[in-house]
């Protein structure tokens, strides 16, 4: 007596996947990198970026939040912004120090001056 045979499985019958499971991602937008560098070289070593980075990080993402999914990487352009805002706060705290300093000096010289 003989046995039937199974039959040996093979790839299923219904094709091949698709070729982009996924949506393609929208383009970076234009000024991203542009302001995340800006914001970091604003707190870090030239701090008179940090109002520029501020600025355009704001300007970016009005543009990407009018036109969602046209423009990506708005997390760059978020970071960018908000190191522009801390940075412009630590520029503006070393101004005010610099302009007291410069005050204390200048009463202390009139100070000398005067002989009392």
């Amino acid at each position: 007596m003989t046995e039937p045979t199974t039959p040996i499985a093979g790839p299923p019958a219904s094709g091949p996947p698709p070729a982009y499971p996924f949506a393609p991602l929208p383009p970076d937008h234009p000024q991203a990198l542009t302001v995340l560098v800006l914001g970091i070289l604003g707190v870090s070593m030239v701090p008179f970026t940090a109002p520029v980075a501020w600025y355009l990080g704001a300007q970016a993402l009005r543009e990407i939040d009018a036109q969602p999914g046209r423009y990506g990487r708005r997390d760059w352009v978020n970071v960018g912004r908000i190191l522009g805002i801390v940075g412009t706060l630590l520029l503006a705290f070393v101004v005010v120090m610099f302009v007291g300093l410069f005050l204390v000096w200048l009463a202390s010289f009139a100070a000398f001056a005067s002989g009392t």
